[in-house]
């Protein structure tokens, strides 16, 4: 090592930590040089560096990587598209993943709370077996995909299972809860979609017999009363579960749609009418709903029983029911005409599913908020004619009618009853209270 002459070593070398002054200069003079070996085939006349930037119309533009060329970690990373990662699809995909995971938990609470409230009885053990059937689904369909999409050497989730062995082990046994957690082992948006499609299993495996179980649990155990974890959790379930519905049926009709570009962003095209309509829709539905469990209430009356008047108030009920549910069939079967017609769908509905969905759902109760999906104003018009005329039809002029009868009917303690049953001309035929 002392062997070597001083005038031979790097040029970089000849100085000492002592003399930083002539260190830098010498850096500076040998950095041509080393950038030379480095790049051969680098323009010499070319000096500026990688990250170099230069104006351009007034905007710095990068002559060098762009700045999210590569993976900037395990998770972040892997919620967006490609490598990159925008506000909406972080919050999308967590909001996603929060409320499964929402939704599981209280399904967990619900069977400790049966554990211990109604120990070895149906439905506890109807809760517990439905948890692990669940989990079990999951985990065969997690085996099988990974499986079948790890053969090709570039597949983006080989390459993370194999990069990050420990954070893929986490994400795989949470995907025991709900797959759809496994969009973080990939970075491809097919891999992301098909695990939103199979993330519905978790709603269909468990939270349908969680439904079920609830229903008949405050029927008959709880004489028709309603506690409140088993509000939170039935509500929770049945909103998650139509909304996921929602957005694999918009998945599955649109995800083949990758060579357009949408003009408007979802819900770019929606106007205050619209708001103000989906706003009263959601009012009126709910008021149709608290009238329908009042008639329900009504026609159980002990004073009523075995009475004309408690089959007209059943009758009426049911009638009621059917044209609620008429409505959000109607207004679906307007959805899915869109989602199929050439030229009205687009790759936003799919990239965005979560999104989509939630207008979706709104639609549901007036097809009006459909219109958050279009991108002309041919494609708004035609959704407005046909929402109106679905409400109109299924829901506005039948129900109304409904209300009308019940309004008039309730009035027996002012004007003859005809369903009076014995009671006084001017004395109500049915009430509610003690």
């Amino acid at each position: 090592r002392n062997s070597v002459h001083a005038d031979e070593r790097p040029h970089v070398c000849q100085f000492s930590r002592s003399d930083p002054a002539a260190a830098r200069m010498s850096h500076d003079s040998a950095s041509p040089r080393l950038a030379d070996e480095l790049e051969p085939d680098r323009d010499p006349r070319d000096t500026s560096s990688a990250g170099d930037t230069e104006k351009a119309g007034g905007e710095e533009v990068s002559r060098g990587h762009a700045p999210y060329d590569r993976p900037r970690g395990f998770f972040s990373s892997a919620l967006g598209e490609e490598g990159t990662v925008t506000v909406e699809e972080v919050a999308m995909n967590m909001a996603s993943i929060f409320l499964a995971f929402l939704d599981w938990g209280l399904h967990v609470a619900l069977a400790v709370w049966l554990y211990y409230t109604l120990p070895g009885s149906l439905y506890a053990n109807l809760a517990t077996a439905t948890l692990a059937f669940a989990l079990g689904v999951n985990l065969i369909a997690i085996v099988r995909y990974v499986l079948r999409n790890t053969a090709d050497p570039d597949s983006s989730l080989r390459e993370r299972l194999m990069d990050f062995p420990e954070n893929s082990t986490v994400v795989l046994v949470l995907g025991t809860i709900n797959v759809e957690v496994l969009l973080f082992l990939s970075e491809e948006p097919t891999d992301h979609t098909n695990f939103r499609l199979i993330g519905l299993l978790t709603n269909v495996f468990e939270g349908v017999p969680f439904i079920g179980i609830q229903i008949a649990l405050v029927n008959n155990e709880l004489d028709g009363n309603w506690p409140p974890l088993v509000i939170a959790s039935f509500a929770c379930t049945l909103f998650t579960l139509v909304l996921k519905s929602l957005r694999s049926w918009i998945i599955w009709w649109t995800r083949d749609i990758d060579d357009d570009e949408p003009e408007l962003l979802l819900g770019e095209n929606l106007t205050s009418e619209d708001y103000c309509n989906s706003i009263a829709a959601v009012i009126a539905f709910g008021a149709s709903l608290a009238q329908l469990l009042w008639l329900r209430d009504a026609a159980a009356l002990p004073s009523l029983a075995e009475t004309e008047a408690a089959t007209w108030l059943r009758s009426l009920s049911v009638v009621v029911l059917v044209f609620l549910l008429a409505l959000a069939v109607g207004n679906f079967a307007l959805l899915t005409q869109y989602l199929r017609r050439e030229g009205w769908a687009h790759s936003l509905l799919w990239r965005e599913a979560l999104h989509s969905a939630a207008f979706a759902f709104l639609a549901l109760f007036h097809g009006s908020m459909l219109n958050a999906l279009t991108q002309d104003d041919r494609q708004y018009a035609a959704t407005k004619r046909d929402s109106t005329v679905v409400w109109l039809l299924l829901y506005g002029i039948p129900c109304g009618a409904a209300h009308l009868a019940v309004g008039m009917r309730a009035q027996c303690a002012f004007y003859a009853c005809p369903l009076s049953n014995g009671h006084s001309l001017h004395e109500p035929f049915f009430s509610i209270g003690p």
